[in-house]
């Protein structure tokens, strides 16, 4: 029986797909003490896509990101080269590629750089109202 009420799998089901080129997409330069280049991949702001974001980041060796949080969504980190350090509430945790950790918003989170080469990871920020069509 149809109710005319979309359920959250049909309204996903009918979302076009949004593609983004990492090669037409700008980098942020961060000067020092926190230098690091970022590359906003997708957004609402460069694609319109409200319920998450995703980016690259990359920091030189000895750098790191400040320490920071987010009000209202939750970051994903996804690292895919060398090593490094990530600190979430004053927790450290050794990082390499193929460790994904994940700082729930309103942590204070840094990315540290304590390797001699280039630190990369893939961030994805999802909003705290958006959780639950990912975590069904």
């Amino acid at each position: 029986m149809k109710t005319g009420v979309t359920s959250d799998n049909e309204w996903v089901r009918k979302m076009k797909p949004v593609v983004a080129k990492s090669w037409e997409a700008d980098f942020l330069e961060t000067p020092s003490p926190y230098e690091r280049h970022t590359q906003v991949l997708l957004s609402e702001k460069t694609h319109g896509v409200r319920s998450a974001a995703i980016g690259t980041t990359t920091i030189p060796p000895g750098s790191q990101t400040d320490y920071h949080s987010h009000e209202r969504t939750d970051e994903y980190f996804i690292f895919t080269k060398d090593h490094g350090r990530l600190k979430v509430d004053g927790n450290e945790v050794d990082v390499e590629p193929g460790i994904v950790v994940c700082a729930p918003a309103q942590s204070k989170h840094q990315v540290i750089n304590n390797s001699k080469k280039l630190c990369m990871h893939t961030g994805f920020f999802v909003r705290l109202d958006q959780r639950k069509l990912y975590l069904k």
